[in-house]
């Protein structure tokens, strides 16, 4: 609730602040969720079973409103507030909470030569509507509270050099369960139980940094350098992590229908988590965009990520991917663009084969439809729609339908009703 006043506060002060260009974007939405599931471990986003594991598959209604702020003080200086207010009787999506909050600042400032952007993000966890979990870092079963994020990036771009500069603090408050003496530790069923458990507030952090080099030799090549290092700033440095990448990127823009990126990569990363040694991976990627005229264009890509370890001189894997996309765009005059989008991959060691189709076609004055099918054999199927009135270029009403059919999981309805704002 504090992250609210604050928000609010923030953006009713904004207009004595001698701006010299202020945007708001607000949406406001209703959501009614349905599973086929009889079960808790069939529904992908989890559920609050009852005592004899079933779950009641009935429809579940959900809030959500999310409004963004730009600010604009002069050609060099902006502020963006935003904030996102969730609430369902179950979780639309698979963050295992019910209720949160998240709200966030970022500052941004840029000149000819550089550009700079401070942000802070906080989420907030309603704790009677948690749910446990495991994160990796902590090793242990957890309730998530309040989640802080502080980040810097700083870009420095001179005539044949590119600096970037990248910072994240990450701090999780949570609260740690462990049985009592005479309990088994389960915690299947802990709705209600909560005096049965004993527990400790905790908290644990992160610390991620990167750093980015670009050095433009030629007018189409580019060597660069990039370092991360992420520092687990806990009793445990099991998951500390650093990472170094060496490679050659090739640009080329021949006119204004063909354009060609191509790159190959040395990364060597280590962590305990890791195992021992230093885990070694290529990274070959190339891409050729071809544009057609004034309404079609596509590109096609090829990825390859080589890794062997230097304990077992052996590979730890190989994997590839292939891209191929496709956008015909039409009507551009209207308040919405129209177009089709077919597109697809191949990537079979992650069973990450996918072929898509999307469409956004004006129907009839202000009405709009936004349609897509995706189909990934290995793991699911999903259809939505969205079917939105402009009353004016800056205001619109909305229903939504999201149907997903998983592999793994008992299929899922996503129904939304909304409203669009900008002022």
């Amino acid at each position: 609730m504090r992250s609210i006043i604050i928000f609010v506060l923030l953006i009713t002060s904004l207009p004595v602040c001698g701006l010299e260009h202020l945007v708001n974007w607000s949406q406001l939405s209703y959501q009614a969720y349905l599973s086929g599931a009889d079960r808790d471990i069939d529904v992908v986003t989890g559920a609050t079973p009852d005592k004899d594991y079933s779950v009641d598959t009935g429809p579940k209604s959900g809030l959500r409103w999310q409004h963004e702020s730009t600010v604009q003080f002069n050609s060099r200086i902006s502020l963006e507030i935003n904030n996102d207010l969730f609430y369902s009787e179950k979780s639309h999506e698979p963050r295992n909470s019910f209720q949160y909050n998240q709200a966030g600042i970022n500052f941004y400032y840029h000149d000819v030569y550089s550009s700079l952007k401070i942000g802070y993000s906080n989420r907030y966890y309603n704790e009677k509507l948690t749910k446990l979990l495991n994160i990796p870092g902590i090793q242990e079963t957890i309730q998530q509270q309040m989640a802080h994020n502080t980040t810097l990036q700083y870009h420095l771009y001179l005539s044949r050099f590119k600096l970037g500069l990248y910072a994240s603090l990450r701090n999780l408050e949570y609260v740690r369960f462990f049985p009592g003496e005479d309990e088994k530790g389960d915690f299947s069923d802990y709705s209600g139980r909560e005096e049965e458990y004993d527990w400790t507030r905790e908290w644990d952090s992160d610390l991620v940094s990167r750093l980015e080099m670009e050095f433009y030799l030629h007018q189409n090549w580019i060597l660069h350098l990039h370092g991360f290092y992420k520092n687990d700033l806990n009793r445990s440095k099991f998951y500390d992590q650093s990472q170094y990448t060496l490679g050659l990127a090739y640009y080329r823009r021949f006119n204004f229908f063909n354009i060609l990126k191509a790159n190959i990569s040395y990364q060597q990363q280590h962590s305990d988590a890791l195992g021992k040694g230093k885990v070694h991976t290529i990274i070959t990627d190339i891409r050729y965009t071809r544009r057609i005229g004034a309404f079609l264009a596509g590109f096609l890509s090829f990825t390859n990520h080589s890794c062997y370890d230097d304990q077992g001189k052996k590979f730890c894997y190989l994997v590839n991917m292939l891209r191929m996309q496709f956008k015909y765009s039409y009507r551009t005059e209207r308040i919405q663009d129209s177009y089709i989008l077919i597109g697809g991959k191949i990537n079979p060691e992650n069973n990450g084969n996918l072929v898509m189709i999307e469409t956004s076609n004006h129907i009839w004055h202000e009405l709009y439809l936004t349609a897509g099918v995706k189909y990934a054999p290995e793991l699911y199927k999903q259809a939505t729609g969205i079917l939105e009135f402009y009353l004016t270029p800056d205001i619109s009403f909305w229903i939504a339908e999201d149907f997903t059919d998983f592999k793994l999981f008992s299929p899922q309805h996503i129904l939304s009703a909304g409203t669009t704002v900008i002022f």
